[in-house]
């Protein structure tokens, strides 16, 4: 074990390396925030956030990724927010799920290669495709009511999506 990092107050959720910083993580938790960590080897055995970020999930995150200035990220409650790592460290909701007709679970996240368009699994079924430059989001993938737990998106072409859910398949798509 190289190093410890201590600060959430719940289970974490996940952490990914940050692709424009490689010595910096970022992660969620169930207690709704995201922080941010420096790991540069060899590090203290215990290391502290450099970031916390309060959110305006009302549930556990489940993905949160590092984008420019921003974190987008994904839960239990169904959000798919927007964390902004500037002076106003405003966070915002870039889809709030029907609670009537949808599952309100989000996930799983990723990004297409060198964009801001991410993809988002949800409990209903529906693969949900955002572009932080709109407002707008869009279905990309109906799986007919499996719920979605896991993807990855090819990062060389960019547009075959592999999906995992409740069932013991695996999916694949090409999203052109």
């Amino acid at each position: 074990l190289k190093a410890t990092f201590c600060g959430h107050q719940g289970c974490v959720n996940t952490i990914h390396w940050c692709q424009d910083m490689s010595d910096t993580l970022v992660s969620g938790s169930d207690d709704m925030l995201v922080k941010l960590w420096r790991y540069v080897a060899p590090a203290e055995s215990e290391i502290k956030p450099i970031l916390s970020l309060s959110t305006v999930h009302r549930h556990n995150i489940f993905d949160a990724h590092l984008t420019g200035r921003q974190v987008v990220s994904c839960g239990a409650d169904g959000f798919v927010c927007r964390t902004y790592l500037d002076a106003s460290w405003a966070s915002e909701r870039l889809f709030t799920p029907n609670v009537e007709t949808t599952q309100s679970l989000a996930f799983k996240m990723d990004f297409l290669p060198q964009s801001q368009v991410f993809l988002v699994t949800f409990g209903d079924g529906f693969v949900r495709q955002f572009d932080l430059r709109v407002a707008t989001q869009l279905a990309a993938v109906n799986c007919d009511d499996v719920g979605l737990v896991g993807l990855g998106v090819e990062p060389r072409d960019g547009h075959t999506l592999a999906l995992g859910g409740n069932d013991p398949f695996l999916r694949i798509y090409d999203l052109r």
